[in-house]
């Protein structure tokens, strides 16, 4: 019996030239935001390494994967990479400051792994706040009170 991928050839194609005229019009549009390229799940599929050098025009690149942030970070020395689930463990934390990474903050647990690190080296935080999908993401109630926690680390 064939499998359903036989019956359903699906294909997906990669067009350079349209990536390029894409970030373009998203950069015009954006004005003075940053705009960063999600290459999460190994590109989407399509592979990280095939993917991510048609979104040299962006100000950033996010992921999920920190062995994906550390090859990023190994081709891109100065664009911000953001952690798009941020760290888990103090030994994920300690990389990703090595790593010069941005990291994204979603529940009390990592905040106080930032708590608890005392590294010399500053890290870019971004706070992640639950708007409805209930995937990640801090309770608007708690939005202030985690943003101070966030401030008592840095200070």
């Amino acid at each position: 019996m064939p499998t359903v991928m036989e019956n359903r050839p699906i294909q997906a194609i990669i067009n350079r030239g349209a990536i390029d005229h894409n970030v373009s019009v998203i950069k015009k549009l954006s004005g003075n935001a940053k705009v960063f390229g999600v290459v999460k799940a190994d590109g989407y599929g399509h592979g990280l390494r095939r993917i991510y050098p048609g979104l040299s025009a962006l100000d950033g690149l996010a992921v999920i994967e920190m062995e994906a942030a550390s090859y990023l970070r190994t081709q891109e020395r100065t664009r911000p990479i953001l952690l798009l689930e941020g760290v888990f463990s103090p030994q994920e934390l300690s990389d990703a400051i090595q790593l010069n990474l941005d990291l994204v903050v979603h529940s009390g647990r990592q905040i106080e792994l930032l708590e608890q690190c005392h590294s010399s080296n500053s890290v870019n935080i971004f706070l992640k706040v639950n708007t409805g999908m209930n995937r990640l993401g801090v309770s608007p109630k708690h939005v202030v009170q985690c943003y101070r926690a966030l401030q008592n680390c840095i200070a």
